[in-house]
């Protein structure tokens, strides 16, 4: 398969599951919730807009960093304090 198809598909592949999955909740909405068409087209341009690229934006950092061997998780140090305060309300 040339480059060309194959980035096509990634980009389409990705798009079209937004329409997909808001067809598929217009189909099992109920009658109530299908008088409102706005909040489908609402979710309908998140998805495909923001929600997509950000998960594929998270994907994107997923794959440089192994590819840079960037391995390590960061975790953010906690105080003792921050650390007892669950242990003294348990003990309470």
């Amino acid at each position: 398969m040339p480059v060309t198809t194959v980035l096509v598909l990634a980009v389409l592949v990705p798009l079209s599951t937004a329409p997909a999955q808001t067809f598929f909740a217009w189909l099992n909405a109920t009658p109530a919730l299908r008088r409102r068409p706005l909040w489908f087209v609402g979710y309908l341009l998140a998805g495909m807009f923001f929600y997509t690229e950000f998960r594929n934006a998270v994907a994107r950092v997923a794959h440089v960093r192994e590819l840079t061997g960037a391995h390590d998780w960061i975790v953010t140090p906690r105080s003792g304090r921050a650390l007892a305060a669950p242990a003294a309300r348990r003990a309470a």
